[in-house]
């Protein structure tokens, strides 16, 4: 799955699910990595889909059916 700029995503952060919108994409040779800010008002600078790239990774089924529950379908697939 591929997030846009403002998108609401699901990340699992030490353990505990947030609940974010993403800052900024970047990409990297094994996939993309996302700057997220969270409900909280913190910043991850290193988000991914992909868990072996990041200790923070986004939950893509709870995102997914998140973005469904609000009515936006956001996200293409790869």
């Amino acid at each position: 799955m591929i997030f846009q700029k403002g998108d609401s995503v699901i990340v699992k952060l030490n353990g505990t699910y947030r609940v974010g919108s993403v800052l900024h994409r970047t990409r990297l040779k094994r996939g993309l990595v996302y700057k997220v800010k969270l409900e909280n008002g913190t910043t991850v600078d290193e988000c991914s889909v992909n868990k072996e790239l990041t200790s923070c990774h986004i939950h893509r089924g709870l995102t997914k059916s998140l973005n469904k529950k609000d009515g936006r379908e956001t996200e293409k697939e790869v």
